[in-house]
């Protein structure tokens, strides 16, 4: 599992002769805290490079071992206690460190099945001695007690992301990862302020690690400091010009800032590095329908689904540049499945129609405006255009009672006037279409078609 996910050093990186003494290291650890806990927290990390064993290490091993012999040697007189010391020793050997994984060198967790060996043990000698030494019990009161009181200090240390790695800062104050972690909640948690302390903190500690510097940039483009973010993601790809993370948010900085030509490198090195990162294509997509190579923006998009990694708006988007090509057909399958990964989508539902109005298909067109008004009852838009298609079907009736419901809506719509206003004029109500028309110029005066139409009528 550690391998899978790229936690195993690589096999050149090993000195199996130093990490056997960090396995010993380990043992003894971990058979110290079961009787005296002690510096205990999420992370525990390596005193120096990660597999390099230090002088303690070898010490370690002495005690060890002396113990192995001894229960070796006492097997057969003392076989709870050998079975006890055995499960210990057997379940703690696939994280024990001798190959080493991840950045810690123990972790309190990896004892909690081992430790059920332990415990064997002590309550064998317990049950054993106690009938020579009464006193014993007596110990064992307080010792339990003095256990309760300091697991439940120690439970109040995992209240959340944040009390755990200050936990771990107070052991550890040079720790890097700790800083950055809680940097990590607190940024999650909006504490801004608190969370760029722990960045430059962590960069103080460890000034050219990339994540770090990346995590700050984003910190900095959330309080509006894009320069200073931009800086910060220069100094990521720097340090690790494959970071897609930095890559993908600078091309992004760079296009708000307004340098689409450098954002687009960006993009494109984040695509040729990894080919299934869809966020990259998105943000390409946008680029190209902004310069107008609306068919490699359509490409884009096509490689997003074509990885079953779409975005809600991806068959949208796709949609509507498939419309600026003039391709209608595929348009319009576009739009209905857009609507099936966003069914409540209201303003998808009215592109949709206005597609279908553009081809005259009117009663699909009142099909979809129907849905948009159905999922956004004050659709302003979608009501005139629906009396639009109305009209179209000679329900004069019906089209009217949208432009009303329009004006209802918004007193000074001029364009549900206008329409109203045209068609009393189809009815032959010119009183009723004249009022309309003069209610636009009274709210627009400027409107050149409303007054044409007034004055088309009074002539």
């Amino acid at each position: 599992g550690q391998n899978t996910s790229g936690a195993l050093l690589e096999k050149e990186l090993v000195d199996y002769g130093q990490t056997l003494f960090i396995g010993f290291y380990g043992y003894m650890t971990y058979l110290i805290k079961a009787i005296v806990p002690h510096t205990l927290c999420a992370f525990n990390p390596y005193p120096g490079e990660i597999g390099e064993a230090t002088t303690y290490m070898y010490l370690s091993s002495l005690p060890v071992l002396i113990l192995v012999i001894i229960l070796i040697w006492k097997i057969k007189k003392w076989r709870n206690i050998c079975f006890g010391f055995g499960f210990f020793f057997i379940a703690l050997i696939p994280v024990i460190q001798v190959l080493p994984f991840a950045k810690a060198i123990t972790a309190d967790r990896f004892t909690y099945l081992p430790y059920l060996g332990l415990f064997y043990v002590l309550a064998v000698s317990y049950e054993n001695l106690i009938v020579k030494y009464k006193v014993l019990k007596s110990i064992a009161i307080i010792y339990l007690v003095i256990i309760a009181g300091l697991s439940f200090v120690q439970s109040r240390t995992w209240e959340n992301g944040e009390t755990m790695w200050s936990k771990v800062i107070q052991e550890y104050p040079e720790n890097f990862l700790a800083y950055y972690n809680r940097a990590s909640y607190r940024v999650q948690h909006k504490d801004y302020k608190k969370a760029m302390f722990d960045y430059n903190k962590a960069i103080e500690l460890e000034p050219r690690l990339h994540n770090i510097r990346y995590s700050r940039g984003v910190l900095l483009g959330i309080l509006k400091r894009d320069q200073e973010a931009l800086k910060e993601y220069n100094i990521a790809i720097e340090n690790k010009s494959d970071y897609l993370p930095a890559r993908l948010n600078r091309g992004i900085l760079l296009t708000k800032l307004g340098r689409e030509e450098e954002a687009i490198l960006d993009f494109d090195a984040a695509i040729t590095s990894d080919t299934t990162n869809y966020f990259c294509y998105h943000n390409r997509a946008i680029y190209f329908e902004k310069i107008g190579a609306y068919k490699k923006a359509i490409n884009d998009y096509s490689a997003i689904i074509s990885l079953n990694k779409i975005l809600p708006e991806t068959y949208k988007n796709r949609a509507e540049l498939f419309l600026k090509i003039g391709n209608n057909d595929q348009a319009i399958s576009d739009y209905k499945n857009s609507i099936q990964y966003r069914p409540n989508d209201a303003s998808t539902h009215k592109s949709l129609a206005d597609l279908f109005m553009n081809i005259s298909d009117f009663r699909s067109a009142i099909e979809y405006y129907n849905n948009a008004i159905m999922l956004k009852q004050d659709y302003e838009e979608a009501y005139v255009n629906r009396g639009l298609a109305y009209l179209n079907q000679n329900n004069q009736e019906k089209a009217i009672a949208d432009f009303n419901k329009v004006i209802y809506l918004n007193p000074k719509s001029e364009i549900a006037y206008l329409n109203r206003g045209v068609l009393y004029k189809l009815i032959c109500r010119n009183d009723l279409a004249s009022s309309d028309f003069k209610k636009i110029l009274a709210i627009n005066p400027e409107n050149e078609q409303a007054l044409i139409e007034l004055n088309s009528i009074e002539d």
